[in-house]
């Protein structure tokens, strides 16, 4: 009697199970992915929203301690030159010369820009081809008010001086920035104030 010969059982994959494996594969690459992605945008809107609080503060400080040095000019004109709610002009010492800077802090657009002019010619006057201009923080969205002016009765309360400013008034001024460098999205728009404080205006009439 000659054995049975029984066909062996074959282990392995069939197509459908194929097609199923590496559409599970295909998924979790897929997610892997899109979470790689998501943490790669957040890093980077956090490092925009960062760069911006720095650009903020250490523009802040700067017109502070420019501020903080306002005299009166070259030629003899009132240390405020300009001041409105976007713009804020005038004259302080900013070098070891004897000479006075006219100064000029402004938003244009979304940009806060600074800029510099040295007097000079005869007779001495602040010409514009003398003036250099910087670019101090981007992404503002301060849509009316970066500058607000006080007169000696602000208590902390009182109401800003209303426009046109009284220039001989002003002896406190606040600057507020608010920065939004992710637009529409996490982080919110950050906002960064300061106040200067200009009694000592007085002593230079």
């Amino acid at each position: 009697m000659f054995p049975t010969n029984k066909k062996s059982n074959q282990s392995g994959f069939t197509i459908l199970e194929t097609v199923l494996a590496l559409a599970i594969v295909a998924l979790v690459f897929l997610s892997l992915g899109s979470l790689v992605t998501s943490i790669l945008r957040s890093s980077h809107d956090m490092n925009l929203t960062l760069l911006s609080h720095d650009q903020s503060r250490l523009a802040l400080n700067k017109l502070t301690t420019e501020l903080r040095r306002a005299s009166v000019s070259s030629l003899g004109s009132y240390p405020i030159a300009q001041a409105t709610d976007q713009s804020l002009t005038f004259y302080a010492n900013l070098d070891s010369t004897s000479d006075k800077e006219k100064i000029t802090y402004f938003s244009d657009g979304t940009t806060l820009k600074r800029s510099v002019t040295k007097p000079s010619g005869t007779p001495l006057n602040y010409q514009t081809g003398n003036t250099i201009t910087d670019e101090l923080v981007y992404n503002l969205t301060n849509a009316t008010t970066i500058f607000s002016y006080y007169n000696n009765d602000y208590n902390g309360q009182s109401a800003p001086l209303s426009t046109p400013v009284n220039l001989n008034d002003v002896r406190l001024i606040k600057i507020t920035l608010i920065v939004d460098a992710t637009p529409n999205q996490l982080p919110l728009p950050y906002t960064l104030s300061t106040q200067v404080n200009l009694r000592n205006l007085k002593d230079n009439l």
